[in-house]
């Protein structure tokens, strides 16, 4: 169509005097770059940013959950009151600790819920079955979730267990793990083979001081839209601070033609932001967006 229009332009330049065609020339000029223009936004507005930018969303709720219910698992095991007296109090529920339960370990809060001292409301029970101990590499710790809500979220697992690697180091096993969230937006469901390496402070009985969190992480979102994330540096968990720091994770999306990068605050930084980047570009967001968005 455009090789038309200048055929007809350049006819018309031929038959007419020099107003007429210094005129045609301009118009010619206009329409060339017009049309180039409308052809490049074109193409721009086909990258849907946004679907990146929503899966990433439920990557990172999911993820804050796996890393919240891991340090309050770490804190457990390395207490040395709850491991003596068979009872503590951490992050604000009740744990009991007895070997010759057939749950080695219960983490009890109360029924009408409670926040966990880092602003996240948790409902039920979580019940750990350790028959090897908490530090045998040869068999699995498997935590089970009994009417547990997570921010009032109905938290269910296919498998949720923990592997010692060894030292101060171990492995999220999960699979087929679902959120459902209350504000009844739909199901994010998540899978793990993420590797803990636990920091412990000094002392005859040494205690988590911070997290560092590595490995492969991948879900699908409440609108059922894959991911999956390869952690690229790890994230940090100080265990004071409700939210991940400092990691840089890899994730890539289904049916779009790009993949980005997840980077979450500096270690020093304690706040609920991470910069989703694609295509050098930056979309900062929440890892946790407020309920009924």
């Amino acid at each position: 169509m455009i090789s038309k229009m200048i055929s007809n332009i350049h006819l018309k330049l031929m038959r007419g005097n020099n107003t007429g065609s210094f005129r045609s020339l301009v118009v010619l000029a206009l329409f060339v770059v017009f049309v180039g223009s409308c052809q490049k936004g074109t193409e721009n507005t086909m990258i849907n940013y946004s679907y990146g930018v929503e899966v990433s969303g439920d990557y990172a709720v999911t993820q804050h959950f796996s890393i919240s219910l891991a340090n309050t698992y770490f804190k457990c095991i390395y207490d040395s009151t709850l491991m003596e007296s068979g009872h503590n109090i951490i992050d604000d529920a009740h744990v009991y600790f007895s070997q010759d339960s057939v749950f080695q370990m219960k983490i009890v809060y109360p029924e009408w819920g409670t926040d966990d001292s880092y602003g996240n409301w948790r409902q039920g029970e979580i019940h750990i079955r350790a028959d090897g101990g908490f530090f045998n590499p040869e068999q699995d710790v498997d935590i089970y979730f009994n009417g547990f809500n997570f921010r009032k979220d109905t938290v269910r697992a296919e498998k949720f267990s923990i592997k010692y690697l060894g030292g101060s180091s171990f492995q999220l096993l999960a699979d087929n793990v679902s959120l459902s969230f209350e504000d009844f937006t739909g199901v994010a469901t998540f899978g793990s083979r993420q590797i803990f390496e636990v920091e412990l402070g000094s002392g005859n009985w040494p205690t988590p001081q911070s997290l560092s969190i590595t490995g492969a992480f991948d879900g699908r979102t409440r609108m059922n839209e894959p991911f999956e994330t390869n952690v690229n540096q790890a994230i940090i968990s100080d265990l004071q601070c409700n939210w991940m720091k400092q990691g840089i994770v890899d994730i890539s999306f289904a049916d779009v033609g790009y993949q980005g990068s997840v980077v979450y605050n500096e270690a020093s930084v304690c706040e609920n932001r991470y910069v989703l980047v694609i295509d050098s570009l930056d979309f900062p967001s929440m890892i946790r967006k407020p309920k009924w968005q």
